[in-house]
């Protein structure tokens, strides 16, 4: 019965946002590098990456990815001491940080942040992001022009580690309208698919792998 199962009770940390401070769609927010410390990336009104060096009972902030805004959404994947994160802007486009760690003092830095897809007829957000074998980089999101209130899930990658990105020519129009499509890129033997969200069904799309030798 409901009176037999015990309850665990959160511990308030000391950060502060509003309701999207941490989104749901298929985003990760959370790591542990290889020492053993937490790092979490909130949004506190931007977004911040916190680190918790003492088991999570205080936090401190050490990068604020540039361009966010309390409507950024962000998602990221940690390869070894490397963070790579894509997020939406206050511009509505999608930009990529690579952050480096160092574990002798747990600081971040940030290496470089570039455009992922830019253009002032659309509003691109709700970024996912992966990393191959072979280091090409993938970033699903959703795009919604501005003008016709047409909303699609596009691919970006990179294959020269982030410093320029192509857009794949296909899109994944929503079937319903529904701004809130979103989907999680994963990277495949063949190629890279993705996982996404239309109306109330989920869904499952492929992409063509890039071709290294072009």
């Amino acid at each position: 019965t409901p009176d037999e199962i015990d309850a665990i009770t959160g511990t308030p940390t000391s950060i502060e946002g509003g309701e999207g401070m941490i989104s749901a769609r298929f985003q990760e927010h959370s790591w542990i590098t290889d020492d053993g410390i937490i790092h979490i990336l909130p949004n506190t009104g931007e977004l911040t990456l916190y680190t918790a060096v003492n088991g999570g009972e205080t936090w401190d902030s050490s990068v604020v990815l540039p361009g966010s805004d309390a409507s950024s959404t962000s998602d990221g994947v940690l390869i070894g001491d490397e963070l790579y994160v894509a997020f939406s802007t206050d511009f509505g486009s999608i930009a990529f940080s690579q952050l480096a760690y160092s574990d002798s003092d747990a600081s971040w830095e940030i290496e470089a942040t570039v455009d992922v897809a830019r253009d002032r007829s659309m509003i691109y957000e709700r970024p996912s992001v992966a990393k191959s074998d072979d280091g090409t980089l993938f970033v699903s999101y959703t795009a919604t022009n501005r003008l016709t209130g047409d909303v699609s899930l596009m691919v970006s990658y990179s294959m020269d580690g982030g410093a320029s990105w192509v857009q794949a020519p296909r899109t994944i129009p929503s079937s319903t309208g529904d701004g809130p499509i979103s989907g999680e890129v994963i990277v495949t033997d063949r190629g890279v698919g993705l996982l996404y969200k239309d109306g109330l069904t989920l869904k499952w799309a492929e992409f063509a792998y890039p071709d290294s030798t072009g």
